[in-house]
């Protein structure tokens, strides 16, 4: 069982689930799938019973989702546990807009196939649930909850678009929205990297240079320890770049013309808006 692959695809079911598309959520279950769902009395024992709930659905939800992250068990051989946690907004027919701390626990096991040496990947269970604003004066149990007052979340239109996966020293998965990542820099002399994002950073065990070779056309090398985004360039000017908070990072002398060259071809290409100016 490579987990890598499991991960990546538990992302992509709930992805496409999210965009109303369920043809991998039903194609990958488990003739006897247990899903438990988000709200109270949600236990649905059998795949043909989950998709005739689901056909008896009528409400149509829109979602907006955040960044995910990933974290795996392995159990066995042929069984892992993988739970993804992301923020999720839902939008309601009667106009409300709703916002949820997403936890998703994934059961996936390898199965033969009858008469043959392939082996398929099945979802056993699928359990969701929803996190609780946490409060300080808790420790486990989350008794004072109903005196948290909601927070006003909003995830950004740029959580659209392509997605880098990277990995973090809990070797904890994490499937970012490259439109919500300024900038990456190597960190603890090259091994790792720094990721600088909207919201908060993070750091990955893969080396810049590993995350260069994912082509994502997003973001532009412009160093040999930085990589950006140039939705994020407020300008570039001799022999630096200025990011829209401020921030300044270096460009060598020899790239300069490469990197501003690069820049310009970016703008044009993807016909991005792009703050400040290049000069």
């Amino acid at each position: 069982m490579n987990i890598n692959s499991v991960v990546e695809l538990s992302i992509n079911i709930i992805t496409d689930y999210y965009n109303n598309d369920l043809t991998k959520f039903f194609e990958y279950m488990d003739d006897d799938v247990l899903w438990i769902g988000p709200a109270e009395r949600q236990w649905i024992s059998g795949k043909q019973n989950l998709v005739d709930a689901f056909a008896n659905e009528n409400n149509i939800l829109t979602f907006k989702m955040g960044n995910i992250s990933a974290t795996f068990i392995q159990t066995s051989r042929t069984c892992c546990e993988i739970i993804l946690k992301y923020l999720v907004l839902t939008n309601y027919p009667d106009g409300q807009v709703l916002q949820h701390n997403q936890r998703l626990q994934f059961t996936w096991v390898e199965k033969s196939v009858k008469d043959s040496t392939d082996k398929q990947l099945r979802i056993k269970l699928l359990h969701i649930s929803n996190s609780f604003p946490y409060d300080k004066r808790d420790n486990i149990y989350p008794i004072h909850y109903e005196s948290v007052a909601d927070s006003n979340y909003e995830i950004a239109p740029s959580t659209s678009g392509p997605r880098l996966l990277v990995r973090d020293k809990s070797q904890s998965m994490h499937f970012l929205s490259v439109n919500t990542i300024m900038w990456i820099e190597s960190y603890d002399n090259s091994t790792h990297t720094l990721i600088h994002m909207e919201d908060e950073d993070l750091v990955s065990i893969e080396a810049l240079s590993v995350i260069a070779s994912k082509n994502c056309p997003s973001l532009i090398r412009t160093h040999s320890s930085y990589m950006v985004n140039p939705l994020y360039v407020k300008k570039i000017s001799r022999f630096q770049i200025e990011m829209t908070n401020g921030t300044v990072l270096p460009v060598p002398e020899k790239k300069y013309t490469a990197v501003k060259k690069e820049l310009n071809d970016w703008i044009t290409k993807w016909n991005s808006s792009f703050h400040g100016s290049i000069t």
